[in-house]
C-alpha cells in the first residue's frame, strides 16, 4: 500500500494515509502573521479577473467597513494570538481568535478564520475546525467575487490574497475531513481548491493522492494526469506515475 500525504502551500505534510493521520508539523506553525495591519501573503499570481458580486446595500458595506476596522483596534487580542501561536499554545489561540471575530461578527478578515481553523486542528478538534474553515473560506469568497469591500490598507483583503487563502483552508479541510475518516467530504473540499487555483499543481497532487487512496480510480486517473501536465518533472512525479500505474485499467 501506499502512503498518501496531504500537503500544505509549504510542502510540509499535513497528514498520511487514509487511516493513520498525523498532524503536520508543528515546528512551521507560522502559516500567517496576525498583525493588525501586515500579513505576508503578498502572492499577486491570481491575476484572473473576478466576477461581480451581489452588490451590498450601503448599511452593510458600512457594518463591514466598521468590523474591520474594530480589528485593527484589537492589537492586545491579536498579540495574544500570535504570540500563543508562535507558543505553540492552541487552546490559548483559540480562545482570543475567537474573542476577535466574537467582537467584530461581520469581518472579512478571513486570515483570523483560517488561524482559528489551524488552532482547533491542532489541538485535535477536526470537527470544529471544518466548521471554522467553512466560514472562513465563505468569507474569503466574498472577497473574491468582489461582494465585499477590499481594503488596500491590510494586504489579505483582497481578491488575490483571499483567493490563496481560500485554497489554504480548503487543503487544510480537507486534511481534518481525512481525520474525521470522511474521505468523500475531504475529496469534495480539496476538489475546489483545484477549481479555485487550477495552475496549482500541490493542488492536484492532493487530490490525486486522496482520491486514489479512497479507490475513486476514474477521478483519481484525471487529478494525476492534470498534476504531470503542470509539473512534468516536479518532486511527486514519480508518485504519481507510480499511482497511474496501479490503476486497473478503463
Amino acid at each position: 500500500s501506499y502512503e498518501v500525504n496531504v500537503l500544505n502551500e509549504k510542502g510540509e505534510k499535513l497528514s498520511s494515509d487514509r487511516t493513520t493521520l498525523g498532524t503536520g508539523n508543528t515546528s512551521s506553525s507560522n502559516i500567517l502573521q496576525i498583525n493588525a495591519g501586515t500579513e505576508p501573503i503578498t502572492d499577486n499570481k491570481f491575476g484572473l479577473a473576478q466576477p461581480a458580486g451581489p452588490k451590498l446595500t450601503k448599511e452593510q458595506l458600512a457594518k463591514i467597513q466598521a468590523d474591520n476596522k474594530k480589528i485593527a483596534g484589537l492589537n492586545s487580542l491579536i498579540s495574544d494570538a500570535q504570540n500563543a501561536r508562535q507558543a505553540q499554545d492552541w487552546p490559548k489561540a483559540e480562545n482570543a481568535l475567537k474573542q476577535l471575530i466574537a467582537a467584530a461578527p461581520d469581518t472579512t478578515r478571513w486570515d483570523f478564520y483560517m488561524a482559528l481553523g489551524e488552532a482547533q486542528s491542532k489541538s485535535n478538534k477536526p470537527a470544529e475546525a471544518v466548521q471554522t474553515y467553512d466560514k472562513g473560506i465563505q468569507v474569503a469568497q466574498s472577497l473574491i467575487s468582489g461582494s465585499s469591500p477590499a481594503d488596500p490598507k491590510i494586504p489579505s483583503l483582497n481578491p488575490a490574497a483571499a483567493k490563496q487563502g481560500a485554497g489554504r483552508m480548503l487543503t487544510a479541510q480537507g486534511n481534518d475531513y481525512l481525520k474525521l475518516q470522511k474521505p468523500d467530504d475531504a475529496i469534495a473540499s480539496l476538489k475546489k481548491a483545484t477549481e479555485i487555483d487550477p495552475s496549482s499543481a500541490l493542488y492536484s497532487y492532493n487530490l490525486c493522492g486522496v482520491e486514489f487512496n479512497a479507490q475513486k480510480f476514474d477521478d483519481a486517473r484525471t487529478a494525476c494526469n492534470k498534476y504531470l501536465q503542470l509539473a512534468p518533472s516536479g518532486s511527486h512525479a514519480e508518485e504519481v506515475k507510480t499511482f497511474l500505474t496501479q490503476m486497473p485499467a478503463k
